[in-house]
């Protein structure tokens, strides 16, 4: 007996944590981060081939395009680092540029884990989350220096900037929470309880229909708790407030076990 999968399968490195279409919609960008050395895949969608794959010294889950299409960001893991790539949007070719530290001190080394990544929406600014700093370090695209270093909730996993850029949203593994802190500040204006193990996150800008017609929310939500087989869903309201909306069991039997990541 044989098995023969659905669609079309294209082979990565080890461990593919992440993935972002370019800006031009022609190419497939894939972080590998498992036991073989670390790397970025550059896919390329119409031809269904691997095209090139970059090494980088350690990466881990963050991977971000520039508006402009050109530049990659990815999050360096154990490095401390933020990792700079130029894209070539007609050839596909992936060359690093530059490195951003995001610790203030070379004896810090070795205490941070650099996961997302994520740019203001003018791309001046990148945030990166410390998983085990609990923090977020912000970093001047212009200078490439670190300007600021935040304190948010433990373990942060993704990171969301508000469309307007006003909000930074970071999904917090340890504290079953997404924490929302001024993008301009880092202040934290509000800390909301989610469920166990909050890792991703997806905002899209329109309201949830409603059988009224109307919403008065402008915005949704969602956001993915690792630790039980449910996805929530928040409207976003006029003033930036989330309101719980409901709850999505993604189970596929009324038996599965819990924690389905």
């Amino acid at each position: 007996w044989t098995i023969r999968p659905a669609g079309e399968q294209v082979p990565l490195g080890t461990f593919p944590m992440s993935s972002v279409v370019s800006t031009n919609g022609k190419f497939l960008l894939v972080m590998n981060a498992g036991y073989d050395p670390p790397t970025i895949s550059v896919i390329d969608i119409a031809k269904k081939t691997e095209i090139g794959r970059t090494p980088l010294p350690d990466c881990w889950l963050g991977l971000a395009v520039a508006p402009s299409g050109d530049l990659i960001y990815a999050g360096g893991g154990t490095t401390g680092k933020v990792f700079e790539l130029s894209l070539n949007p007609e050839t596909g070719a992936l060359t690093r540029t530059r490195e951003f530290a995001t610790l203030s001190s070379p004896v810090e080394k070795g205490k941070s884990l650099i996961g997302d990544v994520e740019l203001s929406p003018d791309a001046s600014r990148l945030y990166a989350a410390d998983i085990s700093g609990d923090s977020i370090a912000v970093i001047n695209l212009r200078s490439g220096r670190l300007t600021d270093r935040w304190k948010t909730g433990r373990r942060p996993y993704r990171i969301v900037v508000t469309p307007d850029g006003h909000d930074l949203l970071i999904s917090s593994w340890g504290d079953a929470a997404i924490y929302r802190h001024e993008a301009s500040t880092g202040r934290l204006s509000t800390k909301i309880r989610v469920a166990p193990h909050p890792t991703d996150m997806l905002w899209i800008n329109k309201p949830a229909p409603t059988e009224e017609g109307a919403s008065s929310y402008v915005a949704r939500l969602f956001v993915t708790a690792s630790n039980t087989n449910d996805a929530y869903s928040f409207g976003v309201t006029k003033d930036g407030a989330l309101d719980m909306l409901e709850t999505i069991n993604v189970s596929l039997t009324p038996m599965h076990p819990l924690g389905m990541t």
